[in-house]
């Protein structure tokens, strides 16, 4: 016996060219609903609505409650909203989604913001206290709860009017919307930043809700510079959203792939990295950066200014390298006194030791020499000729050549050549022991083989890390 259906019923009958594998289809009314897969970036009970683009892998539909775990910035907007149940149903959309978020151009700033929208495409009362630039025309394309997929043209400051095109609901505005700022003037048009940053940023807000949802980034893994970009651009929007805490694991272990790639690209510009490290508080990273700018201080040779550092950082660095400073200034002090000792324990004299006089007036002369260049390039904290005294040796010093040069000063008849050599060990042996705390590496890469001419010693303790004070917890 057949079925009979009930005469108000608005189920029609399944149009088998239109079906979807893995999915359920029905109609109601005249739009078509597919109830979508409860899985990212559309859930069929998901109360939010976010358009990044006009493109469909860029509109999302999610849960209030996630966002609200996830993000201070949406616990406060989705809160300060009052609901109008009757309202949100008189719209063309599907009954889960009462909030709608639309990305736009900043006006001014660095990052694109979320503007809050009524179901008409009108900026909230909310959204109209920021100055922002974006088009006066839009379409959104909501997929609803049932799954059914509803194009909204929003332009207009009246009213809209709602029209059926081929089985998809569309508003038609009247006339053209203008979206005021503080002061209610009328904004310019013209973006501020260009379409493919703007994408960039498309991407990151996408970022971002995959972290919401315990999914990895979309982060490059094959390019470094890439790989910081994106990273950066996530953090930037993080911090807009309140989800820096949120992105410090995923961010830190994109970037904990690269591995040597890593500590020799935070080398070229340690303050960028030093920023970034801040944020997603990475001690590995913050060590890092802060060496190369401790040992640099207050030399400052990279492209990032200290203008975007934040001056508690700055600080640290200052206080590091004032230590690092002291240190030296007492290791220079104990090998410019240093000198040699008779049998009895007396310093030798130039009237009764001439020669082992000499060795030790050869020292401090080139050691002297060095400090005297090392002020004149400005670089106080200059690592090679410290590194040469603890390798020792030949490194510096050579014997052959100070024996000439004895020759010259005593004649070739100077005797006792074997206690010159002797003494020059004893003096070259003090000094390797004497500079071993300046000449650590407390890099994760090879400072020499780097390149890099700076001491690199300092030791940097979970104690030196900032974010308990620049971010508030």
């Amino acid at each position: 016996m057949k079925r009979r259906r009930p005469v108000n019923s608005r189920i029609v009958g399944r149009n088998p060219t239109r079906d979807l594998a893995g999915t359920k289809k029905a109609r109601t009314g005249s739009c078509t609903v597919v109830a979508s897969p409860e899985q990212f970036p559309l859930f069929s009970k998901g109360q939010v609505w976010i358009c990044l683009s006009k493109l469909r892998d860029k509109q999302f539909q999610l849960h209030r409650a996630v966002l609200e775990r996830n993000s201070t910035w949406f616990a406060s907007e989705l809160r300060s909203v009052v609901i109008d149940t009757e309202m949100i149903r008189s719209k063309p959309v599907p009954e889960p989604v009462k909030y709608l978020f639309e990305l736009v151009l900043p006006s001014s700033g660095k990052v694109p913001r979320l503007v809050q929208m009524t179901l008409a495409g009108h900026v909230s009362s909310e959204a109209k206290s920021t100055s922002i630039n974006m088009p006066a025309e839009r379409t959104y394309t909501l997929s609803t709860g049932g799954g059914s997929i509803v194009d909204i043209s929003s332009a207009s400051s009246q009213q809209p009017q709602v029209a059926v095109v081929d089985s998809i609901a569309k508003v038609e505005a009247v006339e053209t919307s203008r979206i005021a700022t503080t002061d209610h003037k009328e904004l310019k048009s013209t973006p501020k930043m260009s379409e493919e940053e703007f994408e960039a940023y498309q991407a990151s807000y996408e970022n971002l809700l995959l972290m919401f949802y315990n999914q990895a980034p979309k982060v490059s893994s094959v390019h470094l510079e890439q790989a910081l970009i994106q990273c950066e651009r996530v953090v930037a929007v993080a911090e807009v959203l309140g989800s820096l805490q949120i992105v410090q694991h995923y961010i830190g272990n994109v970037l904990a792939q690269y591995r040597h790639s890593l500590y020799a690209a935070i080398a070229k510009d340690p303050p960028r990295w030093l920023n970034l490290a801040v944020y997603i508080e990475s001690g590995t990273i913050f060590t890092e950066a802060i060496i190369h700018c401790t040992g640099n201080w207050p030399h400052w040779p990279w492209d990032t200014p200290t203008s975007s550092v934040k001056p508690r950082v700055l600080d640290i660095v200052a206080q590091k390298a004032k230590a690092l400073s002291e240190l030296r200034g007492e290791i220079d002090r104990e090998l410019l006194m240093n000198s040699i000792s008779n049998a009895e324990g007396r310093l030798i004299t130039l009237a009764a030791s001439p020669e082992s006089w000499m060795i030790v007036q050869v020292f401090r002369d080139w050691f002297a020499r060095q400090i005297y260049n090392n002020r004149k390039i400005n670089k106080s904290h200059h690592a090679t000729y410290y590194r040469l005294m603890w390798e020792g040796g030949e490194a510096y010093l050579p014997l052959k050549t100070q024996i000439e040069k004895l020759s010259d000063i005593r004649g070739n008849g100077m005797t006792f050549w074997q206690d010159v050599e002797e003494d020059l060990n004893t003096i070259k042996s003090f000094a390797t022991n004497a500079v071993t705390p300046l000449v650590k590496n407390n890099l994760m890469i090879d400072a020499e083989a780097a390149g890099l001419s700076y001491l690199t010693c300092t030791e940097i303790g979970r104690e030196d890390y900032p974010w308990n004070d620049i971010m508030g917890h």
